[in-house]
């Protein structure tokens, strides 16, 4: 209800559940003062809406009253004359009737009554539920629905009338609601549990079995296990996320009860994320052996199977202690003709630290056979399990290209006493991607950063080829970071100089000079120095906020943003740093974490990093952009920088 109207939102099914659409505003107010925050259905037909008197939509201004909200009654045609009425006097079948008014007040009111009545010692004559029966199996949905919650008003949704109605209606909604009204309010039965347990056999409505489902936590553990096993061979479309969900739901507390029951389940589910869910949480059960001895035991089909080990490599540490039957295991899974499972077995092998699968995988990557695609895959999982038998390797593979970047990446693993120096020398021949990596792992720890900075300051990389948000970590790790500060002049965070220095640049980029702007070189400029984070126009990473929908038409919103990036950082975009075992110094987001691992995003890379190496996280509220962007750019560069930001769709 936003905007000086009232919204109109239509339903439409959208898998087992519901989306809305909008549809054309209800009413709109001349007044700017109106924000409508309820609506209800009178006697009458007529619609109250109350509002409150404010000229912000969702925050308290100067203008506030509040004393001052109103109450307006919307009519269609004229006004009715109204009569005194008083529900509760009515007889009950009177209220009976009502159920069926063309008018929701009403029955809604004659629903309460005929509740309070119930329970004050009332009932209703055989004939009556023999009527309410009879339209609950075949009248017109609305209809229908009204007889259920009368008969439910009563408690007379035995267990033998609800099968009754159940098979007797073709309507969607009255079984939904049988199946509501009967198993929210007391724990099922076995008889009920048994009726659940066919019903999910032979019903093809989404929208039941979806509500079977969020009924089956009401369930107790013990006599849930059948209907659970049921459920899980229910096939679910993968866009049916409410039904995915809510199935798992059902399913979670189950798998830590028994471990062993619930892998036989996921196994034979055949819907992937299902399978993936139940090995994750069985290994957050502290049942590895369980989950391994699972997939030794029979002839498993490949979607399954790589399904699973999906959620171990997803629940697994970088680093875990080998379980005893991987030896069984392992051998199994090298036997497969599945490249994909072939591959997952290798990973798995390097998280338990099996030497003879390091061994094979290190003789792969170094054959130049092996397709250059599974080389770059095995190197990383080499890496990620710090392999020393490939560390030694690290200068010959340097000039494979496709491994190229990856191990200029690895000498901040394997550090070595030249490794600084070789990766200067890198920068000397400039390619973008290759710098992007140098410059990343260069001020990945604190000596590497601290040889960076000296080389700045020497003139050996000149200042306009340092990214932002490198400037930024070297301030953050480098013990030479005031040098460095002061030499890029990045401190500019006095807060009485901002507005001295806004004017100033709003001075260099007045119109006149912006009109001259080149949007192509300003695109240019924009991927060399902010599309490392931002996005703009689905260009670009994810680090930062995405910058297409925001107020960057607007030169003192760009200056702001630019000038002092860390003035408004929201919480997902705040600096991170971790302090690693390994000597490393990682600056960036934490994407996701469980006691076991983080999923940390560095600028072009995502890494997951063994919870227990982390020596110390600093959370800033600065932003990983340094100030002072603009004064390590050619004023030519920020003009068309800017330019280009203002833009309002992509260049061509």
């Amino acid at each position: 209800m936003l905007g000086r109207r009232n919204n109109s939102e239509r339903l439409e099914r959208l898998g087992s559940a519901w989306t809305a659409k909008h549809d054309p505003d209800f009413l709109k107010s001349t007044s700017e003062w109106f924000r409508a925050v309820d609506l209800r259905q009178g006697p009458l037909g007529e619609v109250m809406v109350a509002e409150w008197t404010d000229l912000g939509e969702c925050h308290d201004r100067d203008g506030i009253h509040r004393s001052s909200g109103r109450l307006y009654e919307i009519q269609y045609g004229g006004r009715p004359d109204r009569k005194p009425f008083d529900v509760a006097s009515e007889s009950t079948q009177t209220l009976l009737s009502l159920m069926f008014h063309e008018n929701v007040w009403w029955r809604r009111q004659a629903r309460r009554n005929l509740h309070e009545r119930a329970a004050r010692g009332g009932s209703i004559t055989p004939g009556q539920i023999a009527e309410l029966v009879g339209k609950a199996k075949s009248s017109p949905n609305r209809d229908a629905v009204s007889a259920i919650q009368a008969l439910h008003a009563f408690d007379l949704l035995t267990e033998n009338r609800v099968p009754e109605i159940f098979d007797a209606t073709s309507c969607e909604a009255v079984r939904i609601h049988l199946l509501t009204l009967t198993l929210t309010e007391e724990t099922p039965t076995p008889n009920q549990i048994r009726w659940l347990e066919g019903l999910i056999q032979k019903e093809k409505s989404p929208a039941v079995l979806y509500r079977i489902a969020s009924l089956l936590q009401r369930i107790p553990l013990e006599a849930r296990w059948p209907l659970a096993e049921r459920l899980a061979t229910v096939p679910i479309p993968d866009d049916d996320r409410n039904f995915i969900l809510m199935r798992w739901y059902a399913f979670e507390p189950l798998v830590a009860a028994d471990p062993v029951r619930a892998m036989k389940i996921a196994l034979d589910s055949g819907h992937p994320w299902l399978t993936q869910s139940i090995t994750r949480r069985a290994l957050a059960a502290n049942a590895l052996d369980i989950a391994i001895e699972a997939l030794c035991e029979q002839e498993i089909e490949a979607e399954p199977l790589q399904s699973a080990l999906s959620g171990l490599l997803q629940a697994l540490p970088a680093r875990a202690e080998m379980p005893e039957n991987w030896v069984k295991l392992y051998p199994i899974l090298r036997a497969r003709s599945e490249p994909d499972i072939q591959r997952q077995a290798f990973e798995l092998a390097q998280r338990f630290g099996d030497p003879i699968a390091e061994a094979e995988m290190v003789n792969l990557v170094l054959n130049t056979e092996t397709p250059p695609e599974v080389r770059l895959e095995y190197f990383r999982m080499l890496l990620a399990a710090r392999s020393p038998k490939i560390a030694v390797y690290l200068r010959k593979l340097i000039a494979v290209p496709e491994l190229e970047i990856e191990v200029i990446r690895a000498e901040a693993v394997f550090p070595g006493k030249d490794s600084a120096s070789r990766l200067l020398a890198l920068l000397q021949k400039s390619r973008p991607d290759r710098d992007t990596a140098v410059f990343e792992t260069l001020t990945s720890r604190q000596d590497f950063a601290d040889v960076f900075v000296e080389a700045i300051l020497g003139g050996e990389i000149p200042k306009e080829r340092i990214p932002a948000y490198i400037a930024r970590q070297v301030t953050m790790v480098s013990t030479k970071k005031n040098e460095f500060a002061k030499f890029l002049g990045i401190d500019t965070e006095d807060a009485a100089q901002r507005g001295k220095l806004i004017a100033a640049w709003k001075r260099k980029l007045a119109d006149d000079y912006l009109a001259d702007a080149n949007l192509t070189e300003g695109r240019e400029v924009y991927r060399r120095s902010c599309a490392a984070c931002h996005q703009l126009y689905g260009e670009g990473g994810v680090i930062g906020p995405d910058l297409t929908g925001s107020g960057r038409a607007d030169l003192d919103y760009v200056l702001i943003n630019v000038l002092f990036p860390s003035e408004d950082v929201s919480a997902e975009y705040r600096l991170v740093t971790l302090v690693l075992k390994d000597g490393r110094t990682l600056t960036g987001n934490i994407v996701e974490e469980n006691p076991q691992v983080i999923t940390f995003r560095q600028v072009g890379q995502i890494e997951r990093i063994d919870a227990s190496q982390v020596i110390q996280r600093q959370v800033s509220e600065a932003s990983l952009m340094p100030p002072g962007l603009l004064d390590s750019l050619k004023r030519e560069d920020v003009r068309d920088l800017v330019a280009y930001l203002q833009t309002k769709k992509p260049l061509p």
